[in-house]
C-alpha cells in the first residue's frame, strides 16, 4: 500500500472511529435472531423505524454496519475486536463464540440461536470515503475525499513535507443534525493531528465483513503524523419552495475543508 492510500485511510479511520462513532453509535436491545441458512443468523430490526443499519433490499448498509471496536464514553478503542458492542443472550446468560459479519449484521454460528436475543451498537452515520454515485445509503451521510496533494523539500535538513487538501461533505436529515455534525467534525480536526498507519496487515474488516484478526496500528516509519491545518466549515441550505421542496439528499448539507501536512523524519 502506497503512502497516499495510507494517508487516505488513516484520515477516514480517524474521523469515523475516533470522532463520529463515539457520538453516533446507536444502541438496539433485545432483537431476535432469524436463521438465514445453516449456521447463518440475521439480526432482526424494525424496518418501520427507517434507520436501516444493515440490509436494505440488495443494499448492504454502505458506510454503516455494526461497531467492530469498543467504545467507552467519548473514546473509541481502535485495535482489537470489540467485546462489548455485540452481545448474544440465551435467557439471562450471555454466550460467546459467534463469528460476526459487521457489514451485513449476521452471526455465523452452528448452534441453535433461535431462542437467543442480541444487543448491539451500529453506526447511525454512513461514513464513506468518496461520494457513492450508485446505491446511495440513507441519510445522514459523511463523505471524505482527498482533493489534491503535493510534496516539497524542507528548508533545513534532508527531509520533505507532504501537503494534502481534503473535502468533507455532510448530508443530514435536518438542520439541527447538520449543525451538530459540522461542529463535532470541525472540533475533531481543529488544531489536531492523527497518525499515518501502514495497514501492512490489512484493514480492520476482511472483505467478507468479519474482523481481521491480524489488524494492527503500526505507524509509518518516516511520516508518523498528519497535522490538520486551515480547517474551515460552510453551512448550506436549499430554499423551501418550488422544485427544492422535493429535494432530500442536498436539503441539509454542509462542507468542511482542511489541509494536512506530514513531515518526513
Amino acid at each position: 500500500m502506497k503512502l497516499t492510500r495510507q494517508e487516505d485511510i488513516s484520515v477516514y479511520v480517524y474521523l469515523r472511529e475516533k470522532i463520529i462513532t463515539p457520538q453516533y453509535a446507536e444502541f438496539s436491545e433485545g432483537y431476535s435472531l432469524n436463521q438465514a441458512e445453516t449456521g447463518v443468523w440475521n439480526i432482526g430490526y424494525e424496518e418501520s423505524l427507517q434507520m436501516y443499519p444493515f440490509a436494505r433490499d440488495n443494499h448492504s448498509g454502505y458506510g454503516r454496519g455494526l461497531l467492530f471496536f469498543d467504545v467507552s464514553g467519548d473514546m473509541c478503542n481502535i485495535g482489537s475486536e470489540q467485546t462489548e458492542m455485540v452481545k448474544v443472550f440465551d435467557g439471562a446468560t450471555q454466550i460467546s463464540g459467534s463469528v460476526i459479519n459487521y457489514k451485513t449484521g449476521q452471526l455465523y454460528d452452528n448452534r441453535d440461536l433461535s431462542s437467543c436475543r442480541v444487543d448491539y451498537y451500529w453506526h447511525y452515520i454512513a461514513t464513506v470515503d468518496a461520494w457513492p454515485y450508485e446505491d446511495v445509503p440513507p441519510l445522514p451521510i459523511v463523505s471524505i475525499e482527498i482533493q489534491r496533494g503535493d510534496k516539497a523539500p524542507l528548508q533545513l535538513g534532508g527531509g520533505d513535507i507532504r501537503e494534502t487538501d481534503w473535502n468533507v461533505q455532510i448530508f443530514a436529515t435536518n438542520k439541527g443534525e447538520r449543525s451538530d455534525l459540522v461542529d463535532i467534525i470541525f472540533d475533531g480536526l481543529h488544531q489536531k493531528r492523527c497518525s499515518i498507519y501502514t495497514f501492512n496487515s490489512g484493514l480492520p474488516l476482511d472483505r467478507d465483513g468479519t474482523f481481521n484478526s491480524n489488524f494492527n496500528l503500526d505507524s509509518h516509519a518516516n511520516y508518523t503524523s498528519l497535522f490538520f491545518e486551515n480547517v474551515e466549515k460552510r453551512l448550506t441550505s436549499l430554499p423551501r419552495w418550488g422544485f427544492y421542496e422535493n429535494e432530500t439528499i442536498n436539503k441539509f448539507r454542509a462542507e468542511i475543508t482542511f489541509e494536512t501536512k506530514a513531515y518526513k523524519k
